[in-house]
């Protein structure tokens, strides 16, 4: 069985070797339909999980006061804090990540199946950190 670790060294192989898929240039339908939820949902803060190069982060940052974004591949954050440097970047995966903010919106948009042992502990540790009383 692929272990975890295995999972994101292959994430960041094809990020280094420019065979990544998520490197688009346009924000995906997906991505827009969270984009227009944000236009209705109260937040000024946001934590984008698995930012790849930086695509949603630039038109998050235009909603937001603060964005946070990280990515299990160093060569991915490497792009995006060079696309975006409005934003916060951490080269890091979402069971690993910590901040002290609390954020009011938590995106994980295309990403939750790249975890292979999906425990409570990645929903626990996102549930931590978003603000109580936002969607």
């Amino acid at each position: 069985m692929v272990t975890q670790e295995q999972i994101y060294q292959e994430l960041e192989q094809a990020y280094r070797e420019g065979k990544e898929h998520w490197g688009k240039r346009k924000v995906s339908d997906v991505n827009r339909d969270i984009l227009s939820l944000l236009m209705i949902i109260p937040h000024k803060t946001i934590l984008e999980v698995g930012c790849g190069k930086g695509t949603l982060t630039k038109e998050l940052v235009k909603v937001a006061d603060t964005v946070t974004a990280i990515d299990v591949s160093p060569t991915a954050i490497t792009a995006a804090k060079q696309a975006v440097p409005q934003a916060e970047f951490v080269s890091t995966s979402l069971e690993k990540f910590t901040s002290p903010l609390v954020y009011d919106v938590i995106i994980c948009a295309e990403v939750l199946y790249y975890i292979t042992d999906y425990k409570p502990l990645y929903l626990q540790s996102s549930s931590d950190r978003l603000r109580k009383h936002t969607v």
